[in-house]
């Protein structure tokens, strides 16, 4: 494991755009909260936390197990009138527990804007953990910890997932990029971790940057459990082969086990 001040990584590369290193103007968040287990009294009053965080308005829904034939389409419109989605998973059937079938993971991965399945919420938010791809496409999720870093006064940490090498490169799966690689400041990888570092600055937010070794999705499972983080914060996966290729998936996967609060950061449609 390595790990340093992301402070470090600024200034920035000389050329890149200096747009991100402007103070942003906070904006007032429209979230929704879909309610599908009225077991987990939790859920509205940790949404209600979130909506005050980000100075917004929030939106209640409930929804019960015997509606869940047209969930899809009652969530997609849900989603596209609000920021973000707190989304509280119904009980898992007796065969959906034999299964491994996680109620929330569908949702989370199909959904068109920004959504958080709670699982076993807790505030105040205390620890926040940013999983980064540094690929170019973390743009969304670095706002969301800036924002909620910010209001909360969280701790926050940034997980630079290094990618195993595609198979057309290595013979064996488990071949890593270097981590002098990642973070080299003539890679597209570390231009975009010193540009995720001004993102973050924006919001006077700084943050501890961690890297591991490993297979991708091992080094999330790695952090989370070794950090008592309140938030994990992640983009939505890119579409394409070659991203796939190259990293995988790592949402799915993540969903299938994380127990904790995992906010999966989408660009809103307007600005896709």
């Amino acid at each position: 494991m390595v790990y340093g001040d992301v402070g470090s990584l600024i200034p920035v590369l000389p050329g890149m755009d200096d747009a991100a290193s402007q103070t942003p103007t906070p904006a007032r968040h429209r979230l929704a909260c879909v309610q599908m287990n009225p077991l987990l009294v939790s859920v509205a009053p940790y949404a209600q936390y979130l909506c005050k965080l980000l100075a917004g308005r929030l939106t209640m829904s409930a929804w019960e197990r015997h509606q869940m034939g047209d969930l899809a389409e009652h969530l997609e419109c849900v989603a596209r009138q609000c920021d973000l989605l707190v989304f509280a998973e119904p009980e898992q059937s007796v065969l959906e527990r034999v299964l491994a079938i996680r109620p929330g993971c569908q949702t989370a991965v199909s959904c068109p804007t920004s959504v958080l399945v709670a699982r076993q919420p807790r505030w105040p938010l205390e620890r926040v953990l940013l999983v980064v791809r540094a690929d170019g496409g973390d743009e969304t999720a670095v706002e969301w910890a800036g924002k909620l870093t910010q209001a909360s006064g969280a701790e926050l940490t940034i997980l630079a997932v290094a990618p195993a090498l595609p198979v057309m490169y290595s013979l064996s799966r488990n071949v890593q990029v270097g981590m002098d690689v990642l973070l080299a400041p003539n890679t597209h990888s570390g231009a975009q971790l010193r540009h995720i570092a001004q993102q973050l600055a924006a919001w006077d937010v700084s943050g501890l940057l961690r890297l591991h070794q490993g297979e991708p999705d091992w080094q999330i499972r790695w952090e989370v459990e070794a950090g008592d983080y309140d938030l994990v914060i992640i983009a939505a996966e890119r579409h394409g082969r070659f991203h796939r290729l190259v990293l995988g998936e790592l949402v799915g996967p993540l969903l299938h086990w994380i127990e904790r609060p995992l906010l999966v950061a989408r660009a809103p449609v307007s600005d896709m």
